[in-house]
């Protein structure tokens, strides 16, 4: 299945919102679909830990860390976590 960000907003215009942030793509898959979960969190991963220690299967997950470049929020153990979650 394929389509594009247009298309859907010409489909369901009324139902979708975007928004102009950058994102960073961890997973390594260029598209996808599924529940979408969002935490926002500043500089405190506590709640991303405690998210993905749930199964991710068909969910999508979201951070949004408030703009603060002083913090990572996602290194190599949560990474990990959440692959073995299936996020």
């Amino acid at each position: 299945m394929s389509f594009s960000t247009a298309d859907l907003f010409d489909d369901f215009d009324d139902q979708l919102q975007s928004c102009e942030l950058s994102f960073q793509n961890f997973g390594g898959v260029n598209s996808f679909f599924g529940q979408i979960s969002t935490i926002r969190c500043h500089e405190d991963n506590s709640l991303i830990r405690q998210t993905l220690s749930e199964s991710g299967h068909g969910k999508v997950l979201v951070i949004d860390g408030a703009g603060s470049l002083r913090r990572a929020l996602v290194g190599d153990m949560i990474a990990e976590l959440a692959r073995s979650k299936d996020w």
